[in-house]
């Protein structure tokens, strides 16, 4: 800190002159005091109240504290207004209120836990009835395949259809051959 000048507040005067500041630091603060009439002003201040201090009795001082306190514990019973910066505020809120700020806590915290539990899926008569589509997975053999198309036809759900292959391996037999569509012209017109 040395060369800086700094502008020491009375908190920090006040520990220089009772020799409670760091060796370090005491020549700023010095420095401080000589250059700046303010703080020499507030230093020399501090120096009188002090000296004044010392010189009167502890006991005394006690007393006339005492004294100052019971003065204001006085004044303060006597004109509540005083005291009134000094005590709780008492807010009167009517039990309706409260009820009702209970209710809309309760409402709200039943409507999260609403919204967090499973629902129940739709019928798929019930979305269809809607106008939505369904997607469906049906595993059926060979041979009822053809009566679940039929059922399906009948109740006017019929749709898009996609039908998955058992999973097999095909081999190709044979070479490949094309066609061109001039040579069977009826069976690639449309």
């Amino acid at each position: 800190m040395t060369g800086v000048h700094m502008r020491p507040d009375d908190m920090l005067l006040s520990a220089f002159l009772d020799g409670e500041v760091p060796e370090q630091f005491r020549p700023d603060i010095e420095a401080s005091i000589e250059s700046n009439p303010e703080c020499r002003a507030r230093f020399e201040q501090l120096k009188r109240l002090r000296a004044t201090l010392q010189r009167h009795d502890v006991p005394e001082l006690q007393a006339r504290m005492a004294e100052s306190f019971a003065s204001i514990q006085r004044r303060v019973a006597a004109n509540p207004r005083v005291g009134a910066g000094l005590r709780w505020r008492q807010i009167q809120v009517p039990v309706p209120a409260i009820a009702a700020a209970a209710f809309v806590v309760v409402a709200l915290a039943a409507v999260v836990v609403w919204s967090f539990l499973p629902k129940a899926p739709a019928s798929a008569p019930d979305l269809l009835a809607e106008g939505q589509d369904v997607d469906v997975t049906i595993r059926v053999d060979d041979a009822d395949m053809e009566r679940v198309l039929e059922w399906l036809a009948d109740k006017e759900m019929l749709g898009e259809i996609r039908i998955q292959l058992p999973e097999q391996q095909f081999e190709i037999v044979g070479e490949p051959v094309l066609l061109k569509p001039d040579r069977f012209p009826e069976d690639f017109s449309e």
